[in-house]
């Protein structure tokens, strides 16, 4: 078929690829003047119609799934010439696709083959950003002009499509955005995420990296689920932070079933921004104000209790005092000891000599003791926190 080369164009909506099958440069080139064979539309470039045809080797289709706003899927076709080729020397050949779905980029890739004649076009995938189910067929007009009068033998060749494009998770908002004084309490955010069909389930994840130029905060996260499934409401429980600007990143990640069996994931990413402004009247907060727990007797799990202080102001922890105790607890390894101020954890049972030995049923009480401020400034603040042993 002689040297080759390619020359991309667009035509009204469709892909339009021309191909020029004749030499790069120089004579020989398509649409010479004075070569009737090489004008589009003469009874000489009507012949080779007739006399080369094209057609799709195999059975090519298209079928796959997608979540919405995922990359589609590159599909290769290869278009195999027959007949008197030689014919086509000098000629300007185009491959015009039609996709009515727009399921691919508008221009593919097309590699040229001498021996056997023919070509693979590579349609090029692109993000499928509207769902439902697309049913149809692709169009492969191999044509001598751009209008496609002259067509070869063959052409049209179909390709027959099946996609499944599903509603990806959809938020009510993605970026949450509150500025308040230092020492108020955030109030709640909330996020509503529609989810997707064919739910498997759906989480959030933490997503912010470590940055220790700016502060932090934390931020406690709660979800729901409605009973159908198409619904889940995101809830951000923010601990008030020091003065400055606190940004947290979150992803809310949903699992589907595919039409096609296979598993899909769809993800959207909530960035929270928190402003603390400072507040000349007020240099530090405890939250929550206090601390009250509850365990049975017997128990050994411990639980977490939270760092409460918050302040703006340089402050040093001065660890815990031990208020009051049962009587029954008088002598107790764990009587002055149930609470450890190196990891902040409440611990109503240790293992002695004997076997476990935990704390009598009864109300414990203790405080933390912070010293806030320097110098002339400076002044204690108590937290304080209740245990409950209850009966087994």
């Amino acid at each position: 078929m002689g040297a080759m080369c390619n020359r991309l164009i667009e035509l009204g909506g469709f892909v339009v690829l021309s191909l020029v099958l004749a030499g790069c440069g120089g004579g020989g080139g398509a649409g010479e003047a004075g070569d009737p064979a090489a004008q589009p539309g003469t009874a000489a470039a009507t012949s080779v119609v007739t006399e080369v045809s094209v057609a799709l080797k195999g059975a090519p289709a298209v079928r796959f799934a997608r979540m919405q706003g995922d990359a589609g899927m590159d599909v290769t076709l290869e278009v195999v010439a027959q007949g008197e080729v030689e014919r086509l020397r000098g000629e300007t050949v185009h491959v015009i696709v039609e996709d009515p779905a727009s399921l691919f980029q508008a221009t593919p890739q097309v590699h040229l083959r001498a021996n056997p004649a023919g070509a693979f076009v590579a349609l090029l995938h692109r993000v499928l950003d509207v769902p439902g189910r697309f049913q149809g067929q692709l169009k492969v007009h191999v044509c001598l002009d751009a209008a496609c009068n002259a067509e070869l033998s063959g052409s049209p060749m179909t390709v027959p499509y099946d996609v499944h494009v599903l509603r990806a998770l959809q938020l009510d908002r993605e970026i949450i955005d509150i500025t308040l004084p230092f020492g108020k309490v955030p109030p709640d955010q909330t996020v509503t995420a529609t989810l997707p069909a064919s739910l498997l389930d759906w989480d959030v994840n933490t997503t912010t990296l470590p940055d220790f130029t700016r502060p932090s905060t934390q931020v406690e996260v709660l979800r729901s689920t409605s009973p159908d499934s198409t619904t889940g409401v995101v809830t951000f429980r923010i601990r008030p932070g020091t003065t400055g600007v606190h940004l947290e990143t979150f992803e809310i990640v949903a699992g589907v079933r595919m039409p096609d069996g296979n598993f899909g994931v769809s993800r959207k990413t909530v960035t929270l921004r928190y402003t603390v402004t400072p507040d000349a009247a007020v240099h530090h907060v405890l939250v929550p104000a206090e601390g009250r727990y509850s365990q049975r007797f017997g128990d050994p799990a411990s639980q977490g209790a939270p760092n409460p202080m918050v302040a703006d102001v340089f402050t040093v922890f001065g660890g815990v005092e031990y208020v009051s105790n049962p009587a029954a607890a008088n002598g107790h390894v764990l009587a002055s000891g149930w609470f450890n101020p190196f990891d902040f954890r409440i611990t109503p049972c240790t293992v002695g000599a004997s076997g476990l030995a935990c704390l009598p049923v009864g109300t414990y009480t203790a405080r933390l003791r912070y010293e806030v401020g320097q110098g002339s400034a400076t002044r204690e603040v108590y937290w304080p926190i209740t245990l409950e042993i209850l009966p087994p």
